[in-house]
């Protein structure tokens, strides 16, 4: 979790990130050469379909009913595969 906010922030340095945030450096850029494991290849597609049904939701606020998301993120869910 940590080398991840580490990984999406720019706006600090890697050697203080990694100095507040209590972690070595090594142990950053190891975790960032390794592959993603299979969990989080498996739930890419349902955060990605999630994600875009919060946005679409937060756009479209109670302009349409909940039971027109919930098949706006199946349809979604499907295409990923799921």
């Amino acid at each position: 979790m940590k080398f991840a906010f580490i990984a999406q922030e720019v706006a600090f340095p890697v050697e203080t990130m990694c100095r507040v945030l209590g972690v070595t450096r090594s142990g950053f850029y190891a975790w960032k050469k390794r592959p993603k494991s299979a969990r989080v290849k498996s739930q890419g597609g349902a955060r990605r379909a999630r994600h875009r049904h919060l946005r679409a939701r937060e756009r479209e606020r109670r302009q349409r009913g909940a039971a027109r998301h919930s098949t706006q993120l199946e349809r979604w869910l499907e295409a990923e595969g799921r």
